[in-house]
C-alpha cells in the first residue's frame, strides 16, 4: 500500500495494529475508525491472521449495504487472488415456500440446492441475511446458522442495525461469541453506546485500535456548516444552492433521504446545467449498473471534471470516493458523518466543506428512523451552536457522537425488544419478540392458567411464532431480475434452463442484476414483473427499467438500512 500522504501512513499504523490484535482470544472486540481509516483492509488483515492462530473455519463478512459488498468484494478479491474462495450473497432471488409440508419431495431438495449455506471460507452477505439466519423462522435461513459456529463474523457499520432487533441481536452476539466459539468485529466510524438494553459483553481490550479519539483527531479534513433554512430547500432552490456551490468546488456530492427528493433535484441540476457532468444513484439501479455509473463517476473525478453527483444514501457507508464538498439531507448525525466521509476522503486538502441542509420535499411518513434522527440532530445542533468548546469544536468529534447516541437510544429503550402489537399479530396480548426468545411469559401464564401448573419442560421459548413475526425491515421486498445488460441474457436463458446445476450458476450471476422492492413498489410497476418460468424468479419487463434512473416508475420510499 501506498505511503506518501500522512492519512495512508495513519491507514498503515491502524492496518498493523489490527494484525497484531489477533493475537487475542476470541470473543467480541470493537474496531473504531474514522471515516477513511481503511476499515475494509484492516479488518481483513485482523481475520486472517486470527484465523490462522486459533483455526477459525470461517470469515463473515456483515455488510448493511449492497454497494458496499459490491466494493469490498472487489477489494477482497484483488488482495487474496482467489476468487473461489469468496461468495456473494445478499439477495434472495429464489422465494422460500411455505411449510406446509405437503411439498413434493423433490421440491424441498431443489430449494436446498438452491440456498447458499455459507460453507466457503469467506462470505459477504447483508446485515438483513445475518438477522435472518439468527431469528427468522424459514428453513432458508436457519439452515445457514450452524456455519456462525467457530467463525469470525466481522459486522460493519454496526451503528445501522435497526432499533428493533437491538436486545435481541446483542444478546445473540454473546452467544455466538461464549458458547459456539465465534469471534465478532464490530466496526464503525461512529461508536455507538453500548449502555442501554441487553450490553454486549466485550472482551478486553475492547478496543482493537487504542486511543481512537486521538485517530479521529488526526483524520479530521471536512468542517460542518449548518446550511438549512425556515421550511426547507424545494428542489429548485436546492438546485441553485448547488451550482452556486459548483463555483469553488470541482466536485460536489448531494446526498437526500428518498428516491424522489433525489430524482427531483437531478432533474432541476440538468435542467439548469446541461454541460456540468451529472450523476444519479440510487438503489432503483440493480448492483452491476450502480457500478457502471460508480466507475463512470470515478473516470470524471480522476479527470478533474465538473462533476455533480446525486445520490441516496447508499453512497455513504463504505464508498471509496472523495469529492471537495458534500452537501446531505438533513438526517441522523451517524448518517451525516457518513456522508462527510466521502468528503477530502484521502486528504488532498487541509478541510473542505460538509454542509446539512433540508429539504420541503422530502416525505418521511414512511422512514419514521430518518425523521428519529433529524430530531436528535437538530437537539445536538442546537446544543453545539450555544456551545461548542463542549464538542471540542467538531460536530463529527466522538463527543458529539456520543451526545447524539444517547439521545437516539434514552427515547426508545422500549423500541429494543422488537414490541409485536396484538393488533398486528394475533397474539392475546402486546408481546416482545425479545420476551418470545427468552422466559415467553405470555405463554407460559397462558400454560398456567388453562393447566392450573407451569409447564413440565424447561424451554419455553415460542420459537414458531417469534420466527413467523420477525421481520428487519416492516415492509417486506420482493427482489426483482432486471434487464440491464447481461441481466436481460440470464431472464433468457433461466426461462430455457432446466437443468438444475445451471440455474444454480445463473442464479448466482443474476444477483448483480436484482433490484429489491417494496411491495406498493411491485403495486405502481402493473403488469411489469412476471415469473420466470417454475424457477421462483421474478423479472421486470424492459420498458420498466431506464438506463438513467433503474426501475420506474417509484414511490417514495427507500430502504433505510439494506
Amino acid at each position: 500500500m501506498r505511503k506518501d500522504r500522512e492519512i495512508d501512513r495513519l491507514r498503515a499504523e491502524i492496518s498493523e495494529t489490527c494484525r497484531q490484535a489477533a493475537a487475542y482470544p476470541g470473543g467480541i472486540y470493537r474496531l473504531c475508525v474514522p471515516t477513511g481509516g481503511g476499515k475494509t483492509l484492516a479488518s481483513l488483515r485482523y481475520a486472517l491472521q486470527h484465523a490462522i492462530l486459533h483455526k477459525k473455519h470461517r470469515i463473515i463478512y456483515a455488510i448493511p449495504f449492497t454497494t458496499i459488498i459490491d466494493q469490498n468484494a472487489d477489494v477482497i478479491r484483488e488482495s487474496l487472488k482467489k476468487d473461489r474462495v469468496i461468495l456473494e450473497h445478499h439477495s434472495n432471488l429464489i422465494q422460500e415456500p411455505e411449510d406446509t409440508g405437503l411439498a413434493e419431495p423433490d421440491e424441498g431438495d431443489r430449494h436446498s440446492l438452491l440456498t447458499e449455506r455459507w460453507d466457503v471460507p469467506i462470505i459477504l452477505t447483508t446485515t438483513v441475511q445475518l438477522l435472518n439466519t439468527l431469528f427468522l423462522g424459514k428453513t432458508q435461513s436457519v439452515r445457514r446458522m450452524h456455519n456462525l459456529a467457530n467463525s469470525i463474523i466481522i459486522l460493519d457499520e454496526v451503528q445501522t442495525i435497526p432499533i428493533k432487533c437491538l436486545d435481541m441481536f446483542n444478546a445473540a452476539l454473546n452467544f455466538l461469541a461464549e458458547v459456539c466459539g465465534a469471534t465478532i468485529i464490530l466496526c464503525t466510524a461512529t461508536q455507538p453506546g453500548s449502555n442501554v438494553g441487553v450490553p454486549v459483553r466485550c472482551s478486553p481490550p475492547e478496543n482493537l485500535v487504542p486511543d481512537y479519539e486521538e485517530i479521529f483527531g488526526k483524520f479530521r479534513r471536512t468542517t460542518i456548516c449548518d446550511a438549512r433554512i425556515p421550511g426547507g430547500y424545494s428542489a429548485s432552490a436546492l438546485a441553485d444552492s448547488v451550482l452556486e456551490k459548483r463555483q469553488a468546488n470541482t466536485s460536489i456530492l448531494v446526498v437526500m433521504n428518498t428516491k424522489k427528493a433525489a430524482r427531483n433535484l437531478y432533474a432541476a441540476l440538468k435542467r439548469r446545467y446541461p454541460t456540468c457532468s451529472l450523476h444519479y444513484l440510487s438503489t432503483a439501479l440493480c448492483p452491476a449498473h450502480r457500478r457502471v455509473k460508480l466507475g463512470q463517476l470515478n473516470e470524471d473525478l480522476k479527470a478533474r471534471k465538473p462533476v455533480i453527483c446525486v445520490s441516496t444514501q447508499l453512497i455513504e457507508a463504505g464508498i471509496d470516493i472523495s469529492f471537495n464538498c458534500v452537501i446531505r439531507s438533513l438526517a441522523g448525525l451517524d448518517s451525516i458523518a457518513q456522508a462527510a466521509g466521502r468528503c477530502n476522503r484521502h486528504g488532498e486538502d487541509a478541510c473542505r466543506d460538509v454542509f446539512i441542509v433540508n429539504s420541503s420535499e422530502e416525505n418521511l411518513s414512511r422512514l419514521p428512523e430518518i425523521r428519529k434522527g433529524q430530531l436528535h440532530t437538530e437537539r445536538v445542533l442546537r446544543e453545539y451552536a450555544e456551545n461548542p468548546a463542549q464538542f471540542d469544536h467538531d460536530l463529527l468529534s466522538p463527543k458529539a457522537l456520543a451526545r447524539y447516541y444517547l439521545y437516539h437510544y434514552e427515547v426508545q429503550k422500549r423500541e429494543m425488544q422488537y414490541p409485536v402489537s396484538r393488533k398486528n399479530s394475533g397474539f392475546v396480548t402486546d408481546v416482545t419478540l425479545f420476551d418470545l426468545l427468552s422466559l415467553n411469559r405470555t405463554g407460559v401464564t397462558a400454560y398456567a392458567n388453562r393447566f392450573g401448573h407451569r409447564p413440565g419442560y424447561p424451554f419455553c421459548q415460542a420459537f414458531a411464532s417469534s420466527g413467523s413475526q420477525f421481520a428487519v425491515i416492516d415492509q417486506d421486498t420482493v427482489s426483482v431480475l432486471v434487464p440491464f445488460g447481461r441481466g436481460k441474457e440470464i431472464i433468457e436463458e433461466l426461462a430455457k434452463t432446466p437443468h438444475l446445476p445451471a440455474t444454480v450458476e445463473l442464479l448466482k450471476e443474476a444477483q448483480q442484476y436484482s433490484v429489491n422492492l417494496f411491495k406498493n413498489e411491485v403495486q405502481s410497476l402493473d403488469n411489469g414483473i412476471y415469473p420466470i418460468g417454475d424457477t421462483g424468479v421474478l423479472a421486470l419487463a424492459d420498458i420498466y427499467y431506464s438506463r438513467e434512473y433503474g426501475i420506474t416508475p417509484l414511490t417514495d420510499n427507500e430502504p433505510v438500512l439494506f
